[in-house]
């Protein structure tokens, strides 16, 4: 059990003009969420008595902060709709705090039902405007540390809050990475195009009211995927396709494990086949638009909707449903992030960034995929890079992501796959026990 924090800091950029800076958001920022709590656990392998001390994490997130001084302020919806960050007298909360639990608890798997909301570094209920913060768990007999980062998801997406954690890590370790794009108007309408962006609908939810809702009871598992298994089902549904789909069509890894995960979440429902389903799966525009760069701090992700009635993505071959998730997602080009915008904000269409749209109309499913972060490769602190990363699970607003399995859970050729679920507890017997899916999948819970 985590006990009241022991250390407590709130930082603000050091340059005092920066700290009191405004910031105005893009057109792709307002994103639903608000934050995403990523967990990172550090083995004290060799029990050293200075394992991640406190002193360096707090001097290289200082240094983050004047890299990236938009993290101290909060966020602001103005009268007209728009998004803002304003200055802050607190700026990023960073606390510790000590647990009873050794890390050896959570091995070798790192379950998600052992994974504990009362260490994320925001509370979903509290601090709603708040773009980032950090909380540190020791756990005990110097046994390992935790590092939470929450991070708001108007601030910045997967790939940008990656960043930032990537550079933390760097500058505790002594080094300096290369400061990000901070340009918000990369992605802005200009002045004459302002009136083309849809403002946010009367009945969008407040984030309360959202967390706040009554939900049954509801499981969340991690069901691993192993190299061995990813292989075979990737075969599995080659071999579904028809000679002349396999000699011109490509889908991912990603696309096929999504198409299965999905259709054993619609099997575990027993939904009508002809109930009509829509999914999400994010995609980093950065590569794909000229004027966007690979560093960019912010969001630039496109999500893109696959909309099927159940029957068609599950009487369909598995390797078709995958090859309609590859053409939702990635199916449409555009020339540069002002005709991306424009797009997503044109008449009928369902777009994450549309702010009209994106609180009006039902998501069936949606995955995002943490699995090319680096998380274990490029996040040492200098003391070694985590042994786990996890993530804490909204039930309210259910997200199924994609992870890359712990080092020591890896086997075979390639990389394995933890996905962390959500499902009604109702369905949850039915959803492992599924034909299909338990081919692959060893449930971690």
């Amino acid at each position: 059990m985590t006990v009241d924090a022991t250390v407590e800091y709130w930082l603000a950029p050091t340059d005092a003009a920066t700290a009191q800076a405004k910031y105005q958001l893009s057109d792709t920022d307002d994103i639903p969420g608000p934050h995403t709590h990523r967990l990172f656990f550090y083995k004290n392998h060799a029990r050293k008595a200075d394992f991640m001390p406190t002193e360096k994490l707090v001097a290289a997130l200082r240094k983050i902060i004047d890299q990236y001084p938009i993290i101290a302020g909060r966020i602001v919806c103005t009268e007209d709709g728009a998004l803002e960050v304003h200055p802050s007298a607190k700026g990023v909360h960073y606390r510790e705090s000590h647990t009873a639990d050794d890390i050896a608890l959570f091995e070798p798997d790192w379950p998600q039902s052992s994974m504990r909301d009362e260490w994320a570094a925001v509370s979903w209920l509290e601090g709603e405007d708040v773009a980032f913060a950090v909380h540190v768990v020791r756990f005990a007999n110097n046994s390992g540390v935790l590092v939470c980062q929450s991070g708001h998801h108007q601030i910045a997406d997967g790939t940008g809050w990656s960043m930032l954690l990537r550079a933390w890590a760097a500058f505790a370790r002594g080094e300096t990475p290369p400061p990000p794009e901070h340009n918000r108007h990369l992605l802005r309408l200009g002045p004459t195009e302002r009136h083309l962006v849809r403002k946010p609908s009367a009945d969008k939810p407040s984030w309360e009211t959202i967390y706040l809702k009554p939900v049954g009871a509801v499981s969340a598992i991690i069901l691993r995927f192993s190299a061995d298994s990813i292989a075979r089902l990737k075969q599995d549904a080659v071999d579904s396709l028809s000679e002349e789909e396999r000699r011109t069509s490509f889908f991912s890894t990603n696309d096929v494990v999504c198409s299965v995960l999905w259709r054993a979440f619609i099997r575990s429902r027993r939904l009508p086949h002809e109930q009509r389903l829509a999914k999400q799966t994010p995609r980093n525009m950065r590569a794909h638009l000229h004027d966007v760069p690979s560093h960019y701090f912010g969001n630039a992700i496109d999500s893109p909707e696959f909309v099927a009635t159940a029957g068609e993505l599950l009487d369909s071959s598995l390797g078709r449903v995958a090859l309609r998730h590859r053409e939702a997602v990635h199916g449409k080009a555009f020339a540069d992030g002002r005709e991306w915008i424009k797009h997503a904000n044109a008449e009928g269409v369902e777009a994450l960034i549309n702010r009209e749209t994106v609180w009006k109309n039902g998501i069936d499913f949606l995955t995002t995929d943490w699995s090319r972060f680096g998380y274990y490769k490029q996040m040492d602190f200098g003391d070694g890079n985590p042994v786990s990363s996890r993530r804490l699970v909204c039930k309210q607003m259910s997200i199924t992501t994609i992870m890359e399995s712990p080092p020591s859970t890896q086997s075979g050729n390639g990389r394995s796959l933890d996905v962390s679920v959500a499902i009604d507890t109702a369905c949850y017997e039915r959803m492992i026990a599924d034909d299909e899916l338990a081919k692959y999948i060893t449930v971690i819970g």
